[in-house]
């Protein structure tokens, strides 16, 4: 089972089937085909005194005598009969970037038996069938090519199948076969293993269907896979600000239906945590990510808080303390300090992230001590001064203050997400919320 499946298998479970001659004879061919190559398996164990053997390799010995099947005939003759499915067949079928030739119909006979079995298994499986038939119906009736990104979490242990955020996104299990060609054999699995999955669409060519101008097709094709890259780090920032701040992806995946034979390809993660923490994700956490997924795919959230969402991200998987405090300090900036060209910078931070943030005068004081140390921390760093030769720096733990500077970008973002397209806040950060919020609504900018 590809990524593709895995991600789709929920939507198109209930899709209404197109070609239902086509569904009966193959549903009724897959289960006696399987019923035959494991027939062949076991004669071969008894005659040999074994007690096991590998379906796949059996298949493959044993794939030209599937036309003995009784069922053979009929499914090779509504295969042929459906215009669809068949002008796919042995045919080249391509986006503009990428592309594959496809099996013959022949060969299809063969590939389809899995259709019907689940890997370790040597049984038809007519829930499975049905599912991965909906998906094979798709593959060839659309006229794009259904596409996903599949992002693998590392530090996350998924309790619950698969947690929905919006038609085309989601985090959900991994299943062991999917991700087989990118395992050692053998090697330890979790059930609880997860992804976050984008699905998009690319256009669909057959044969010679492409244009001699290419390159501006090309240049949108990337566009797309692009924006289905940013979703998945999107996702990945949403679970960090929830309090999952070691969680990242190892890379992300790209790939298309299996049917089509289209070559995959693999985008690689330059930016990996940590790794030493493995956090349970529950139902109730689940319904959490949803509600602060749905917040932040508002317009005016992703204007005001892109750039603060994003490095407070990055910040988390950071491995040097100097690095993840500068990115929190670009954060507090894009929510403090947005629009102000003039005046102290370092005073307007952290008085207006004390009023934002502190309950009562104590804490107010605190956050404003605080914000205003890591102002200068942060700028003696990008200058290229040396913290250890500094009155002010040398004594400060900045393991320990970069995670309490931190902790104040994360509630900040989560106060600005409660306020943003209220009546309060409206739709900015900029000086005229910041002035009007510390001296009233009806000072002047």
């Amino acid at each position: 089972m590809n990524c593709f499946q895995s991600l789709t298998a929920h939507s198109f479970y209930n899709m209404k089937i197109r070609n239902e001659n086509l569904h009966h004879a193959m549903k009724a061919y897959v289960s006696a085909a399987i019923e035959f190559v494991t027939d062949r398996a076991k004669e071969a164990n008894d005659s040999s005194g074994g007690d096991d053997f590998d379906f796949y390799w059996v298949h493959m010995r044993y794939s030209s005598d599937l036309t003995q099947v009784p069922q053979y005939k009929r499914c090779l003759k509504e295969l042929a009969e459906d215009n669809e499915v068949g002008k796919h067949l042995d045919q080249n079928v391509s986006s503009y970037i990428r592309g594959g030739h496809t099996v013959s119909i022949a060969k299809m006979m063969n590939r389809v038996l899995e259709l019907g079995r689940r890997d370790n298994s040597y049984e038809f499986d007519s829930e499975r069938f049905e599912k991965e038939y909906s998906l094979f119906e798709e593959t060839f009736y659309s006229d794009v090519l259904m596409c996903e990104a599949i992002a693998p979490l590392q530090g996350l242990l998924l309790e619950v199948p698969v947690v929905s955020l919006s038609p085309d996104t989601e985090v959900s299990q991994l299943e062991e076969g999917e991700m087989k060609p990118y395992r050692s054999p053998g090697s330890y699995w979790d059930n609880r293993w997860c992804a976050v999955r984008v699905k998009y669409q690319l256009p669909k060519l057959i044969s010679d269907q492409r244009s001699q101008n290419r390159l501006p097709k090309m240049e949108e094709e990337r566009a797309i896979e692009d924006k289905a890259n940013e979703t998945v780090e999107d996702v990945v920032n949403a679970l960090r600000l929830m309090g999952k701040r070691d969680v990242y992806h190892s890379g992300i995946i790209h790939q298309t239906s299996k049917w089509l034979s289209i070559q995959h390809h693999s985008v690689a993660n330059r930016v990996l945590g940590a790794g030493f923490i493995s956090y349970q994700f529950g139902e109730g956490e689940a319904q959490s990510l949803k509600a602060l997924w749905n917040k932040l795919d508002m317009p005016v959230v992703k204007k005001e808080l892109d750039v603060a969402v994003r490095r407070f991200g990055d910040s988390c998987v950071r491995h040097r303390d100097e690095d993840k405090l500068i990115d929190l300090m670009i954060a507090a900036e894009s929510l403090f300090l947005r629009g102000t060209k003039e005046g102290e910078k370092s005073f307007r931070l952290a008085l207006r992230a004390a009023q934002f943030l502190g309950e009562g005068a104590a804490a107010s004081k605190e956050v404003y001590d605080r914000m205003r140390l890591a102002y200068y921390y942060r700028s003696a760093l990008v200058h290229g001064a040396k913290p250890s030769s500094d009155r002010k720096l040398k004594k400060v733990d900045l393991m320990k203050f970069a995670g309490e500077v931190g902790d104040d970008i994360q509630s900040a973002i989560f106060k600005a997400l409660n306020l943003l397209g209220t009546a309060e806040i409206g739709g900015s950060l900029g000086d005229d919320y910041w002035n009007g919020y510390l001296f009233g609504r009806n000072a002047e900018s």
